[in-house]
C-alpha cells in the first residue's frame, strides 16, 4: 500500500492497471499522479501542475460575473509570480485524457494527446475561451499583462501514440 500525500491510498491493483498495456488510465490514476507530482514540486520552479478538478471548476464560472472568479481556491493556491507554464490534465468526453500546457510566455495552450486525432486542439477550446478571464483575476501576479482574447490551442506533434 502506498500512501499518497494528499488524501488517498492506492493498492497493487492500481499499479497493475497502470502498467497493463491495454488498460486505460482512470480519473483515480490521473488524480493520484497529479497529487504526487504536486507534492514534490520544487520551490522556485517555473512550472505548476493543477488538479484535474480545476477544469470542472472552471466550467462552472460565468464570464459576466467577476465575483465568480475572485477568491477561487485553485487560483489562490498557486504562486503565479515567475511561472512560465501551467500543466492541466483534461478529460475528453469522459473517455480520454489529454494534457494541456498553458504557456504564459508564448500565450498559447499546447495540447499533448496520445491518440492520433485532428481534434486534439479543439478539445482545449473551452479552456482557451475561459483562460483570459481566469488570468485577469491574477494579472497582478503575472510577469507581464496578457490579453483577454481566447488563447490559441495547438496540438503538439511527436507525442508517443497509443496502439488501440
Amino acid at each position: 500500500m502506498l500512501d499518497m500525500p494528499i488524501y488517498m491510498s492506492v493498492d497493487r491493483k492500481f499499479f497493475c492497471d497502470l502498467i497493463a498495456p491495454q488498460e486505460w488510465l482512470s480519473s483515480m490514476h490521473i488524480d493520484a499522479i497529479t497529487n504526487l507530482l504536486m507534492s514534490h514540486r520544487i520551490e522556485g520552479q517555473k512550472c505548476e501542475i493543477i488538479s484535474m478538478f480545476f477544469v470542472n471548476q472552471l466550467k462552472k464560472k460565468r464570464f459576466d460575473k467577476p465575483e465568480d472568479w475572485s477568491g477561487d481556491r485553485f487560483l489562490k493556491r498557486i504562486d503565479w509570480r515567475g511561472l512560465s507554464k501551467v500543466l492541466i490534465p483534461l478529460n475528453v468526453e469522459n473517455k480520454h485524457w489529454i494534457l494541456c500546457e498553458v504557456n504564459l510566455e508564448e500565450v498559447v495552450v499546447k495540447v499533448y494527446d496520445s491518440l492520433k486525432t485532428s481534434r486534439s486542439a479543439w478539445y482545449a477550446f473551452d479552456l482557451c475561451s475561459r483562460l483570459p478571464y481566469l488570468l485577469q483575476e491574477i494579472q497582478h501576479d503575472l510577469p507581464r499583462p496578457l490579453h483577454l482574447r481566447p488563447w490559441e490551442a495547438v496540438a503538439v506533434h511527436g507525442v508517443p501514440q497509443q496502439g488501440i
